[in-house]
């Protein structure tokens, strides 16, 4: 049981979820020496790259023609502006396919398109 202003409230803490005081400064310095060798190794592979490529130059950069953002956006506009259109000709021959196979039957046979059944 745990008193909080004179209420009375049921507490469930669990002996293997809790970890002692000792154990949580290890687990603290452990951590703390994980992020800092982290660290050392980014700054370590950020100067190697500085070397390599150039102070402040990507590893792999971006074609010139892709490195502005405004040209990026006009190129994903241009490609989905032909995808579109390329969409809408197959739909458009479709139709036409699905229209000209009913008139060769004189209209006479129901063709579902989804499943290929007749009735």
């Amino acid at each position: 049981m745990l008193a909080i202003d004179e209420t009375k409230v049921r507490a469930n803490a669990s002996g293997q979820r809790s970890l002692r005081h000792e154990t949580q400064r290890e687990e603290e310095r452990r951590l703390q020496e994980l992020v800092e060798r982290l660290l050392q190794q980014a700054a370590q592979t950020d100067a190697e790259e500085d070397l390599r490529w150039g102070k402040g130059q990507s590893a792999d950069p971006l074609p010139p023609g892709l490195a502005k953002a405004e040209e990026r956006l006009r190129r994903i506009r241009e490609a989905k502006q032909i995808l579109e259109q390329e969409a809408q000709e197959q739909l458009v021959a479709c139709r036409w396919e699905f229209v000209s196979m009913l008139s060769r039957d004189g209209g006479h046979r129901s063709t579902s398109i989804g499943r290929g059944e007749r009735s």
